[in-house]
């Protein structure tokens, strides 16, 4: 995937987002909880429009810390995505959404 700016990646996600036909399907595989930070090992499933289906992997990575009340807040989330299959495919609609817009031939 070619470097981008803040807002072209922006703009493609949300391009891409517009094309799934359901929200995402979520699996939790494990929470780690730790004072101060919790762990996520997550995946999800899309379908999309135009039959490209993604499995995307992540973890995250919570900090969390009290206010003056005692109420917990979320203060950093990082996120570790699978990139190699995140780039397939957006790969995969491109190629998807070229074919769709591709001529026939066999038209008349």
């Amino acid at each position: 995937m070619p470097e981008q700016t803040k807002e072209e990646y922006v703009q493609l996600l949300t391009e891409i987002m517009n094309l799934w036909t359901d929200a995402p399907e979520m699996a939790i595989h494990s929470i780690i909880e730790t004072p101060g930070t919790v762990v996520a090992h997550l995946s999800n499933k899309v379908k999309t429009s135009i039959g490209v289906e993604m499995i995307r992997e992540s973890m995250f990575v919570f900090r969390i810390t009290a206010d003056e009340d005692g109420a917990l807040k979320i203060t950093q989330i990082d996120d570790f995505t699978d990139t190699k299959s995140q780039n397939d495919w957006f790969k995969a609609i491109a190629e998807a959404k070229a074919k769709r817009e591709r001529p026939s031939l066999c038209a008349g």
